[in-house]
Parts: C-alpha cells; structure tokens; sequence
C-alpha cells in the first residue's frame, strides 16, 4: 500500500507495544528451540561421521605407506643380493649411494630463515628440545620420579592425552611389517621404576603421528633382534650414547627391523633371542587408553594376583596387583614395584593393537589349511578389522543393505524377546544336575539406553561377545552384519588363464548370507564347520566399489538364535549369564578368513569328496579316493600321486584319468619302504624308530602312533593327459595305522598292538577369544600341554575344532575323539540341521589319521525322551549308519555316556570321587548299571527292540574326574564335581581316580575331566591361562603307572 491512516498507525503500535510487554511467543520459543536441538545434533552426527572417515582414511594411508616401504626395503635387499652376485662388493655399493647424499639421505637440506642446528648424515633423529647430545641429535628434557604409592591420574579421554608412540609403531608393525611369525611382534621390557606422570615428557615440538621416541625404538629394535642392548640399538639408529631422549622417524625403525629379518640370522655379535614362552590367554585390556590398546604378557607363570596396568609415559608402564577393580576408580591405577620377581619369570610386555593381535597379523600368520596345500599357493588373509552392525529388528533385508553398504546407525530391539522360563530352564535343570546351584532369574534384561546400534569395527575371527573382537557385548543380538572392502589379488596371467577367487571361512555361527558389490554370491547353515563361495564373476570392473581402486565390497549377514534349542549349540548357552557346564555363547564369524587364487580345474579337499584311507598296514598300500572341481564336461584329467617318507620317494602312482560321468578317480599306492629306500633314511630317523622295532615298522611299513607319528608326505598333482601339463597340485600328510575294536576281548587295538588311551575332555575355549584360538600356535600349544602330562589324546568336546588342530595332533602325536555340537531339543528341523553339519564334520577331519573316533552324540543330548521314543532311537541308528557308510575304519561312540542305541564302545560317565569309582569300575555290573539315573543301553519298548552290552566289547570310562581346588573366596562361582583342599590333595586324588578305573580290569581307556579351567568350570589340570595346577611331571609319572596297569594286565603279567 502507498502509506497508512493515523488511525491505522496508532492500532498498530499499540498492538506492537502489547506485545513487547506480553513477551515472545512461548510456542514459537519451543519450535526454535527443538529446531536448535536438531541441528546440533545433526551438526555433531555429522562431525562424528568426518571424524570416522578421516580416521579411516588415515589407516588406510598409512596401510599403504607401510606396504610400499616393505616393498622398496625387500626390493632393495634382492638388488643388493643380485649386485653381489656380479661381484659389486657392499662397500661399493655404499660409496656409490654416499655419492648422492643430498636432504633426502644426508644433512638436511636448509630453508631460509630455518635453524642451523641439523643432525648429521648419521643420524635418524630429529630435535624436540634445544639440548644436543653431541651427536647431532638434539634431545627432549624428560623428568620421572620413582613410583608413587598413591593413585595415578589417568586420561579421561583421547583428546586430554597424546598417543603413545609405541602404541604407534604397535600399530603399524602389526599391520605385516614386523615378523613372519606371531612371536615376533615387538617387545618391550617392563622398567624397574616409573615415572607418576601419564602425561609424555614436556617438548618444544610435538612429533608427528610418523616419528617415536628413540629410546622406544631402540628397546623394540633390541627385543626383536634378540640382543636386549638398548644402547647398541641407539647407536644403530645414530642416537649417540646419551640417554635423552630424541625423536626418530618410524620408516627408519622399520629400516632396522627389515634389515635383521631380511638376512634371516644374528650378526656374530648379536646372541639369538632366547625362546620365549607365550602364554596367549593372558590378555589385558585397556579400556581407558585411547588406542584400546592389548597387552599380551609372555613367559608369567606362577601368577597370584591379578594385574592391572596401564601406559605410564611414552616407553613405561605401571602396574598394580591385586585388588578389586570394580571398587576402584576406574580412571586410576595404584602403581607398585615391579621387582618382584615371584609374579614374574620374564617380566616383559608387547603392545599390540586391537585390530591385530598375534593371530591377526596377516603377514606373518600362516595357512589356515595346511593339511591341504597348494604348491602355488596364492591366498590373502581377511582377518583384521570390518564394519560390523548390529541389526536388532532385522531391517537390513528390507533396507537393502546389502546394496547400499551399512548405515552409520539402526534402531536397537528393547524387548530381549524369549526368556527361557519354561522349556529352557527345564532342560537346564536337568543337565546341570550334581554340579552347582542354578543362578536365579538368570535371564537377559533388555538395555534402558541403548536406543541405536552404531556402526563399528570389530576384529576378526573374533566374536563380538569376547573382548578381543574389540567389541566385548553379552548381550542379545541375532542379526549381524559385516562389511569389508576387498580387492582381486590374482594377476593378469592368472585371469587369463581362468583362475578362481574364492573366499573361505573357516567357520561363521550360525547361517550366513554372502554378497559382493550387492550380488548375492551364497551362504551357509552350520556354525562350526567351513564352506566356501566362488566370487570371481562378480569381480568385473564395472561392479567395483571403487572404480580408482578396482576394490570391491563384500557383505556377510549372519542368524544366529539366541534362544533356538534345536540349532547346535554345544556348550554355548542360552541365559545371561554362564553357569555349571554352560559357557559364554560365540555368535558369527570365529575361525579364519581369506581370498585364495585357484585354478579353474582343481583338487578337491577332503570335504568335496577326496579320502585317503591309511588304515590297511598290512599290505602297506595306501587306498586314494581323488575328487576334482569345476572340470568342464568331458575334459580329460588325470591324477597322479607321490609319497615320500623323510625326504626319501617311496613310490609314485601311474597317471589315472577320470572316466567321463565322475569326477574322482581312485588308485592305491605302496608306501613300504625297499630295503634300497630304507638305507637312504635319514640317522636320525633310523635311531628314533629303528627297523627291527615292529611298533615303528611292518613289512616297511612306517606305523604311525601317539609315540612315533611317522607321516608320510604326499603331492596330488592333476595332470593334462595329452599336454602332460600339472594343473594343480597339492601338498598333505598321511599316517599309516590301524584300528581294531571288534576283538572279543575288550581290547582296543592300534596297529594291531592293546593300546590305553588316555585322553582328557578338551573344549577348546580360551579367556579373551572364547572358542577361537588366540595365536596360530595355540591349538599346538594346548597339545603339547596334555602330552607334557602324559596324556596321549583328547575327546574334542562338544565343538568341530579348527582343521589346524588336526594338522598338529598329526604331527605330534596324540588321539583324537572328533564329536559334534549338540542341540537340545528334537524336532524334524533339528534333524535336519545336524544330519547336514555332522555329515560335514566327518568330512573335515577324514582323512587325518590322528582322528580314531566318531561322537555324534553327547548324554542324550537333543535326545530328552531315549527312554521310549522310538522316533528319537531311529534318528540316532541313522547317525550311525551314515558315518559307518562314510567310513568304515573307525569307531563310532553313539551316545557318550549313557543311552546307547547302536555302536561300537561301551562308554560311560562317572563323576563319584577315587573309592567309589574304583569300586564301580571293579564290577561290570556296576559299569553297565544306571548312570545319573539312566540305563546304559536302551530297553525294549514297543516298536523298538533297544540294545544291550556286546560282549567283549571295548568299555571305557569318557568321563570321570573334575577335581577343582577350593576356591580362596567363598564368594566365587567356581565349582568342580568333586573338591580338593590343596595342589597335592588335588593330585592324591587324580592318582586314585585314574589307577581306580585302569585298575578294575575292565575299561581300556578314560578320558578325564578336563584339560583346563573354562570360565566358572575350574576343574582342569591347568587354569584357563593355561598355566600348571600341578607338576606336569608327578602328573605324567601316575599317568604311566596307571597304564602300566593296563599293559602288565593284557600281557599276562
């Protein structure tokens, strides 16, 4: 409008004044202000997200930075090496590189305007202070006191500390630079005093994320060339004498480190490390550091009270122990002398980043398969860091996840949906009868907080309930989601050729989905055997996550019921909290992954249909069942096999072709040595196992046992019949022994020999990693263990272990009882479910001659109504009948313990203490009477005519024992079957137990309870950290005895 009337004008500015005086708008106030809430929300969340992805895009930076020095520092070595092969003396090639110094490798090159002061051409050092050394370093002022009794502040977050520069080499290192085995991540040794701040040394210039303190360097750099001289290693890196400290860049660490790995040996002045004894179990984890970083203590035996540490500057550490950290200030530590020797042997510490602990370090872990091996071997280990989601109210289906890649974020389920109140608890009660009194209201309370899941990475293969995941949550989650970036390892000539990539999993708990750039590549059911997925056609480079990069995302979902009683399970249980026999549960991916490069055409693996039967040592032929995958049809192939034996030919077999409808072939071959080949045999060999000795040798025949395992080397080569071209080959082992338990004696025989077995139970659990193994030597470790005390073989309890174990129990020698993970309640769709995991178990482990046993089934579990069930009894003949089909050369034990419907021992469970067992292992009726209130054998019913005791059938005793020692608390949940006051009340009553079964006459092997302690369970002869309850050899010594029982027994003596 043109302008307003006075009278307009007046209204106006009284309503104008009204309002001032009336104040704003409170509706309006409240919109603005949920409307400010909002953005700076969205604000945070979005900064929350750049952080992330910087942070990201810096490992994978510095990833790339630490592959491309080992690339320059291994090619430089092989130049030098071919230099040397053309008469260039090292001293020449030095003079030529001095020739070119310039800023890059000499003194530094001077800006305007820059300081004067640089470190001459022999140092690696930069300057954080004004102080010089006299070596052209200029060093940092440090101050330190001795230990304060009292508390030490710690940091209360990430941005109130600087990082610690070891934990930065840590980081780095453990990415593949470091070693070619677990043991040689760095190491650093624990310092007789600390100073009491947390806070790095004061400096006039912070070093960047790519330098680290000298003297850190140089105890790392000491430690892991064997040497311990921390002086020697400064001087090696031209720090000087001086003990300030100075700043050193980390390629140059590496450098050190490279140039001691890359000649393979100790200079003459260096002493090689003494070996170290990693005890793996005993992880720590420092919450309250902003790296997360874990601590792996090695060679402590002997420990009484609990540690607690925590980094106390750049290089020390602090250390506490005993107390209860739950009452402590959770921000603070209570430092103490380090110079007690009695809670440490070898008081020395690693830092190793969360995303690659020992087992992780993709470098230097081995084969996850080397029972099976290709001789070109191309294979790249996922282990490590992925995305990782939990997808409560599953919507990642429907969302399309799988598509888009996982969301920042997703709704988190507040109900914890079924309590087991009724059926659950039931069968509870029922197993976990005669052990400890049930936990009331044991059941999952759902989060009052936790209103979304936020994506994160976990460490693979570790599951996420355990710490070592870097996750570390009990509670329920179902749907996982997993998400990684991958790239095509294979080279151009190997795609020319039509090579395959497949990606492994060793095992994923419990059903998995798999995709690749959103293309659905497979999936499995079964949480405790491997499978593998052909993704090679979705690698085309129009379907690359990352065009720049030719990488490709690949996707897991995983299922896994936390409740389901009809899923395999084992031990894992289904309430909040662990109790009697019941353990913490591991839900999805928990054994190794990894890319492999394959042939187009190639050796299948014992799971796709390749036996090898090593069991007929009388004629010493070896019966060979070759499978072969992706043959095109009617193409011609052969296989061909070779043995050897201590680096000697034994015999080779003539090329067999497949016919044109199969795809395996099967030949024999003779593995007796001829007299020729035995005279070739290494002296050590012939002195170990000497020829006439025929408990090592039959006819030529290398017998395979628990005291010799003589193994034979095989090549499977797959071989062009008309090209004559090998196509595949791969590299195993093999056994010769055999197995008779059909005698009428009630005699279990190996190599037609009366043979005890003395087996423990085993569970394969650990503290922090749960069912996987921490270390790729752990599973040899936990072998050597049993052995250590005389033991020579183990019942694998209730869990499908990795192929490793297999490999190792091979090797060294001990028996092993292969069982299942059992359900725990019947149905038409638990049947279904174990038929296909335990058919695929058997398959995993046959052709390992370690393995003498099949154990479908464990004390009627999933099987609640033997008693008249027909149904129920049937399902467990066809178990029987399907494994005998499979494999004839071995012994099946139905129903462990009690129950049995059809098999070929005996088998009992007797928790009574050492009188009363020696008294029912006396009598045969009492063997074959009620165990825990059950019959041994089903009765008749109708329809179903039950079973009874075969006369002369092997009896054994697979259960007995569970001794633990008094707890020192009166307020801890551990338990055993039976208690003992001390360590050697807990041996007195092992020396009965044990001589009370061999004793009575009647049982030709016992499997005792157990190897070591898991979590509540504390009846093992080792605790959980795998350290000794007893002197393994007073416990060998009674285990010798006993058998000595047995033997004196069936030789008449």
């Amino acid at each position: 409008m043109a302008g307003k009337t006075a009278v307009e004008d007046s209204n106006t500015s009284a309503k104008e004044n009204n309002a001032f005086r009336r104040g704003p708008d409170p509706n309006r106030v409240r919109d603005n202000q949920r409307r400010s809430r909002a953005q700076r929300k969205a604000f945070v969340e979005s900064l929350q997200r750049k952080v992330e992805e910087y942070e990201r895009r810096g490992v994978e930076a510095t990833v790339q930075m630490q592959q491309a020095a080992r690339a320059v520092s291994a090619e430089n070595a092989r130049l030098r090496m071919l230099l040397a092969q053309r008469g260039v003396s090292e001293n020449e090639v030095k003079a030529f590189l001095e020739s070119f110094d310039d800023g890059e490798h000499g003194q530094q090159q001077q800006q305007p305007g820059s300081a004067s002061r640089t470190p001459p051409p022999s140092s690696c050092c930069r300057a954080t202070a004004e102080t010089d050394n006299g070596n052209g370093c200029l060093q940092r002022p440090t101050t330190s006191s001795s230990l304060s009794a009292g508390p030490i502040p710690m940091p209360v977050s990430p941005s109130e500390t600087s990082m610690d520069r070891l934990s930065v080499l840590a980081d780095a290192s453990t990415r593949g630079q470091m070693s070619s085995s677990a043991e040689s991540v760095s190491t650093t040794t624990m310092p007789t005093s600390m100073p009491t701040s947390l806070s790095p040394p004061p400096s006039s210039a912070s070093p960047s994320p790519l330098e680290m303190s000298c003297n850190a360097a140089a105890r790392i750099i000491a430690d892991m060339h064997g040497h311990g001289d921390d002086q020697l290693a400064r001087t090696s890196l031209g720090c000087g004498s001086n003990r300030q400290d100075c700043v050193v860049k980390n390629v140059v660490v590496f450098s050190a480190l490279d140039q001691r790995q890359l000649t393979g040996s100790p200079t003459a002045s260096t002493p090689p490390a003494a070996p170290a004894i990693l005890s793996p179990a005993l992880f720590q984890r420092l919450k309250w550091l902003p790296t997360s970083s874990l601590l792996a203590f090695r060679g402590i035996s002997g420990l009484t009270h609990t540690p607690y540490l925590s980094l106390a500057s750049t290089t020390e550490i602090s250390i506490r122990f005993g107390g209860d950290e739950t009452k402590q200030n959770k921000r603070a530590v209570w430092a103490s002398s380090v110079d007690d020797d009695k809670y440490f042997q070898s008081p020395r510490i690693r830092f190793i980043h969360p995303q690659f602990t020992p087992t992780m370090a993709t470098d230097s872990q081995p084969y996850p398969r080397p029972d099976f091996e290709r001789s070109a071997l191309r294979w790249l280990s996922l282990n490590g860091p992925w995305d990782f989601l939990f997808d409560d109210t599953d919507v990642g289906l429907s969302q399309l996840w799988q598509h888009t890649g996982l969301p920042q974020d997703c709704p988190a389920s507040s109900s914890v949906g079924f309590q087991g109140s009724s059926e659950g608890q039931t069968i509870t009660q029922k197993i976990a009868a005669g052990t400890q009194e049930l936990l009331k209201d044991n059941i999952f309370s759902p989060s009052e907080d936790a209103r979304t899941n936020k994506k994160r990475q976990i460490i693979v293969p570790f599951v996420f309930q355990s710490p070592a995941s870097g996750i570390n949550d009990r509670g329920v989650h179902e749907v996982l989601w997993y998400e990684r970036t991958i790239a095509d390892p294979r080279g151009p000539d190997e795609i020319k050729k039509g090579h395959r990539l497949l990606v492994r999993f060793g095992a994923v708990d419990y059903e998995a989905k798999v995709w690749v750039n959103g293309r659905y590549v497979g999936g499995h059911r079964g949480g405790h055997v491997p499978f593998e997925l052909d993704i090679t056609d979705e690698l085309d480079p129009s379907a690359s996550a990352n065009a720049a990069t030719g990488s490709h995302r690949l996707t897991l979902r995983v299922y896994d019921s936390a409740y389901d009683l009809t899923q395999p399970r084992g031990k894992q249980y289904w309430a909040a909290q662990p109790e009697s026999i019941f353990y913490t549960p591991s839900g999805g991916i928990w054994q190794n992954v990894w890319l492999e490069v394959v042939p187009p055409v190639r050796i299948a693996d014992s799971s796709r249909g390749t036996v090898i039967r090593s069991n007929d040592i009388g004629s010493g032929l070896l019966h060979n069942t070759i499978g072969v995958v992706g043959r095109r049809a009617g193409r011609k192939c052969a296989i061909e096999v070779e043995a050897a034996f201590a680096g000697v030919v034994v015999s080779k077999s003539s090329p067999a072709e497949f016919s044109k409808e199969t795809d395996f072939v099967t030949l024999d071959l003779d593995l007796r040595l001829s007299e020729e080949q035995r005279k070739q045999l290494p002296a050590d060999v012939l002195s170990s196992t000497p020829l006439g000795n025929d408990d090592f040798w039959r006819d030529g025949v290398a017998l395979w046992s628990p005291e010799h395992p003589s193994l034979y080397d095989l090549a499977i080569r797959l071989i062009d019949p008309t090209s004559g071209d090998v196509l595949d080959e791969v590299k195993t082992t093999t056994g010769m022994r055999s197995i008779d338990w059909s005698n009428p004696d009630g005699v279990w025989r190996l190599n037609g020999k009366p043979y005890f077995q003395a087996l423990c139970l085993d569970q394969g659990y650990w503290p922090d990693t749960f069912m996987t193994p921490p270390t790729a030597d752990s599973l040899k470790e936990d072998i050597q263990l049993a052995k250590r005390m005389g033991l020579n073989g183990c019942r694998k309890h209730q869990k499908v272990e990795d192929p490793a174990f297999y490999y190792w129990a091979d090797k060294l020698g001990y028996l092993v009882w292969a069982e299942m993970a059992n359900s725990y309640q019947f149905s038409s769709e638990y049947v279904e479910r174990f038929d296909q995991e335990w058919i695929e178990s058997v398959k995993l482990a046959i052709n390992r001659p370690s393995v003498v046993t099949w154990t479908p089934v464990n004390e009627s579990w999933g099987y609640p109504s033997l008693k008249d069930d027909v149904d129920q009894r049937n399902h467990i003949r066809s178990l029987y009948y399907a494994t005998k089909t499979l494999d004839p050369t071995r012994s099946i034990n139905d129903n462990c313990g009690w129950e049995h419907v059809l098999t070929d021992l005996s088998t009992f469970h007797d928790y009574a203490d050492g009188p009363e067992l020696e008294k029912t292992c006396a009598s045969l009726d009492a063997i074959l009477g009620l165990k825990a209130g059950r019959d041994l054998f089903v009765a008749p019913v109708a329809g179903d005519p039950g079973t009874a005791h075969r006369p002369g059938a092997p009896i054994m005793c697979t259960e007995f024992g569970g001794v633990n020692i008094v707890p020192a608390s009166q307020d801890t949940r551990d338990w055993g079957y039976t208690t003992a006051s001390d360590p050697e009340d807990l041996l007195e009553r092992i020396d009965k137990l044990v001589k009370g079964v061999v004793a009575g006459g009647h049982c030709c092997a016992f499997v005792y309870t157990q190897l070591t302690d898991i979590e509540q369970e504390t009846n093992g002869l080792y605790n959980f950290n795998r350290v000794e309850k007893l002197d393994a050899k007073r416990v060998k010594i009674l285990i010798d005895e006993a058998l000595e029982i047995f033997y004196n027994r069936v030789r008449g003596a």
